[in-house]
């Protein structure tokens, strides 16, 4: 009897327990599968998703940031790119790190996710984005007066930056440091400048190092890939490859693969995207990375890729689903040796909170964390 009364007794304290924790859990708490491993069998070198964060303490959450990169690794992941924004005032100064109205990330937590990366096996670059001084809006030139933006205020500033961040990135076993994102207004000039800064970091990291540049199929009168003047200094050309294809949203696969080498009309600068990112490659000879890419879940989303979600407009999960089936379709057949790899946008552990999911920033954006086209992209990531 007494033996049975000590199993009673644990038994009854093993049922708390288990209450307890489905009771008093986290509120963020996301129940959590089998752990997948890294893939073994990648289609690309290196191919994941961005894993961002758009605020200071977008990363403070484990549950949240671990549930992102096991979605990431489960579709196929072996690489993850980190983006968090850097504001800087119109007059190109700094914003300080500890202001109120910055939205970089703590570091402490940025560390954490990085050791949860590597501890998983993934690839890990760190991607800032130079951004507006009250929002994560990147800084290009449709919304910087370079009248007003000081060179010789940006650049001993952001130069101080990320030589705090390459001693951070060496100390933390980073892969790979992206050094700026989509900043058309400066990247085509003041090459001495970026020499400075590139061979300064270097001194730093002893990593890999790229920078991202906005791909522009419209005509418009915005530099482009090509223009970018320090591609000699990189390791490798990295590309926010956005890529318009058709206006019809009822689009086949094939119609839309074929949209990436045709004549899309007098709107349109650039015709064959795969020869003229193969001819980049080729002039450098150095491999392309697409640091940022994909298709926002909204109608029309293969034509206007930069417009934001509005009540106005509907979510479309299957003209995403077709887009990225097309974009990886493309990728893949066309690669050869020009193509490093790919990466996603993008997975915001932030936004895969459950009372987020369902607003319009996360049914109408690029993200496919709990989306149908979370399958296409992992048909096309893991080889059977």
């Amino acid at each position: 009897m007494k033996s049975i009364k000590y199993v009673g007794a644990i038994l009854f304290v093993l049922v708390l327990v288990i209450f307890s924790s489905f009771c008093c859990g986290k509120k963020n708490a996301i129940p959590s599968p089998t752990e997948p491993g890294i893939n073994p069998n990648p289609t690309f070198t290196l191919q994941g998703f961005n894993i961002a964060a758009w605020g200071k303490d977008w990363w403070h959450d484990d549950v949240l940031v671990d549930e992102a990169l096991r979605f990431a690794i489960e579709e196929g992941s072996n690489f993850v790119v980190l983006d968090w924004p850097v504001n800087f005032y119109d007059d190109g100064r700094m914003v300080p790190l500890d202001a109120s109205t910055s939205l970089h990330p703590y570091w402490d937590d940025i560390r954490k996710v990085i050791a949860k990366a590597k501890a998983k096996g993934l690839y890990v670059m760190v991607k800032p984005h130079v951004v507006l001084s009250s929002s994560a809006e990147n800084r290009n030139i449709w919304n910087t007066d370079v009248n007003i933006f000081k060179p010789s205020n940006f650049f001993p500033a952001y130069k101080a930056y990320l030589i705090q961040l390459a001693e951070f990135a060496t100390q933390n076993k980073v892969d790979a440091i992206c050094i700026g994102t989509e900043m058309n207004h400066l990247d085509w000039q003041f090459r001495d400048e970026w020499v400075d800064l590139i061979t300064t970091i270097r001194l730093k990291f002893a990593g890999a190092l790229t920078y991202d540049a906005l791909f522009n199929r419209w005509h418009y009168d915005v530099k482009d890939i090509d223009e970018v003047i320090f591609w000699d200094q990189m390791d490798f050309i990295g590309v926010s490859l956005y890529v318009p294809t058709t206006t019809d949203d009822d689009a086949s696969v094939e119609t839309l693969k074929q949209g990436w080498f045709e004549d899309l009309g007098d709107w349109f600068e650039i015709d064959n995207v795969i020869v003229y990112l193969k001819d980049i490659s080729n002039r450098y000879n150095k491999q392309i990375m697409v640091l940022e890419g994909g298709y926002p879940s909204i109608t029309g989303g293969l034509y206007l890729l930069n417009a934001d979600p509005s009540e106005e407009k509907y979510a479309n999960y299957d003209l995403q689903s077709r887009g990225l089936d097309a974009y990886l379709s493309v990728l893949d057949e066309n690669r050869e040796n020009w193509l490093k790899g790919v990466s996603l946008w993008q997975i915001t552990p932030h936004m895969i909170r459950q009372e987020a999911l369902t607003s319009i920033y996360h049914t109408q954006e690029f993200t496919v964390y709990k989306k149908p086209a979370a399958e296409v992209v992992k048909k096309h990531y893991i080889k059977h």
